[in-house]
């Protein structure tokens, strides 16, 4: 089953975690002088990197996970759990 996982803290970071396959993709929006920024590459390039075969369909689904409201979040989590 795909999770998703949003962890804020005292410092002002935001972690957001997906799991999906058995694998976990991460990245944290940390402070910044402008507002925040993240750490690392958003999910979906995380996802095509280490699963470069992946459905485009699912690509494109995780890629609005990084700015999604909760319906989209439910939604996207429920289709990814569908292709797992």
């Amino acid at each position: 089953m795909a999770e998703y996982k949003v962890t804020y803290t005292a410092e002002g970071k935001v972690k957001h975690e997906l799991t999906y396959k058995g694998l976990t993709f991460d990245y944290t929006m940390v402070p910044h002088s402008l507002g925040k920024t993240s750490d690392k590459k958003s999910f979906d390039s995380q996802m095509f990197e280490r699963m470069p075969y992946e459905d485009s369909e699912v690509l494109e689904a995780v890629g609005d996970l990084d700015f999604a409201d909760e319906d989209v979040i439910e939604e996207v989590i429920s289709f990814l759990s569908e292709r797992e």
